[in-house]
């Protein structure tokens, strides 16, 4: 299985976690709940992030949300080992 390094940012404080699955869109919740558990109730918007493909980049995806007034911004990368 593929390692994808997620690197996550809210309220001023980026947080980096690495994790195998078979893809990272179906896993989504579980990096960003455990950097930011206080965004369990945001939970369902959190989900319907559809990060894209960062353009010039290779097997790295982008995604942002407002929740609550501020935007969490998530960056996904595949990363070879």
């Amino acid at each position: 299985m593929p390692l994808y390094t997620y690197v996550m940012s809210y309220q001023g404080k980026t947080k980096v976690s690495q994790h195998r699955h078979s893809n990272f869109t179906g896993f989504l919740g579980v990096p960003i709940l455990n950097a930011f558990p206080n965004l369990k109730p945001s939970f369902d918007a959190l989900f319907r992030m559809r990060p894209q493909p960062v353009s010039n980049a290779e097997r790295a995806w982008a995604s942002s949300v407002e929740i609550a007034g501020e935007d969490f911004t998530l960056h996904v990368i595949e990363t070879r080992a």
